[in-house]
């Protein structure tokens, strides 16, 4: 009989980890797995962009939070926000409300939908800076990335710019990233 309490534990904190999208060992210990609100200190603020900043090897690599996909992608938001960038189009579990609505605009099937993307804009120069940036340190997390021109990925793989011919030419003043 034991035996079967330990299975059934086990497989309650399965449970509740997949419905709290963190991971198992965080729920075991007792840690969120969410960025409750997200906080910019969270992230180093990187200033890329602009005259005298450190280059991208210069720059120690922001650890993104465990517990899931929503607390990866708003971990990104934050990265998007340390160089000048506004999120948009995102709704994901522990994301700032600022970050909001998802509007009906998207493809349909789109990521936004899934709470799984948001979009971040800002100037051509900060926008091909983070696009960079998170492209070599976070290529092999990221389900898309879509920034026209330069940047498409696929499930952590370059796949150019004809997989998102459908749109591609409506990401030229923004950044879709989606993981």
């Amino acid at each position: 009989m034991p035996v079967a309490w330990v299975a059934f534990l086990f497989g309650a904190v399965l449970v509740y980890s997949a419905w709290k999208d963190q991971n198992v060992l965080d729920t075991l210990l007792g840690r969120g797995g969410h960025i409750e609100g997200g906080s910019p200190g969270d992230i180093p603020d990187l200033q890329h962009g602009q005259p005298g900043t450190p280059s991208l090897s210069d720059t120690p690599t922001p650890v993104l939070a465990s517990g899931g996909k929503a607390a990866t992608l708003v971990s990104l938001g934050h990265i998007a926000e340390s160089y000048g960038l506004r999120v948009s189009e995102c709704d994901a579990p522990g994301a700032p409300k600022s970050w909001g609505p998802v509007h009906k605009v998207h493809a349909a099937g789109s990521m936004h939908y899934m709470h799984r993307a948001f979009d971040t804009s800002g100037s051509e120069s900060q926008m091909h800076a983070y696009c960079q940036f998170i492209h070599q340190h976070y290529k092999a997390t990221l389900t898309q990335l879509i920034h026209n021109p330069g940047f498409a990925v696929y499930h952590g793989h370059d796949v150019g710019p004809a997989v998102y011919a459908a749109v591609w030419a409506g990401h030229r003043n923004h950044v879709h990233v989606g993981v």
